[in-house]
């Protein structure tokens, strides 16, 4: 296997017996790199998306119906599916006038286990 100066390139052979075949995992420092600027743009967008939303709670003449925001919510998800599951979202709704009063989010911390 050829490695570059500044790229670590690794590889592993796995057997798997009840299948009679074998499994062949690499991994490469230069990829993981453009994989997690990949992930950090997209969680990007999706904060930014969300933060905007949240903006418009400030502001006359912008949606503030619950069932709209949850509405809006979901659609921001499904743009940004690859991150939407790392992401806990809590609408506060005033009940008397169902209205959406506050939006917050947080980011889940991804329990990363290596092979």
């Amino acid at each position: 296997m050829e490695n570059e100066k500044d790229n670590r390139t690794t590889a592993r052979r796995e057997l798997n017996p009840d299948k009679n075949e074998v499994r062949l995992y690499c991994h490469s420092e230069m990829k993981e790199k453009k994989e997690q600027g990949i992930l950090n743009r997209f969680n990007e967008r999706f904060e930014t998306a969300l933060k905007k939303l949240h903006e418009g709670f400030g502001k006359k003449g912008t949606l503030k119906k619950a069932d709209k925001i949850h509405e809006r919510i979901g659609r921001i998800k499904q743009k940004n599916t690859r991150v939407s599951n790392d992401y806990t979202i809590n609408v506060i709704v005033d009940e008397e006038k169902q209205i959406a009063t506050d939006i917050q989010w947080e980011r889940n911390e991804k329990i990363t286990g290596g092979k």
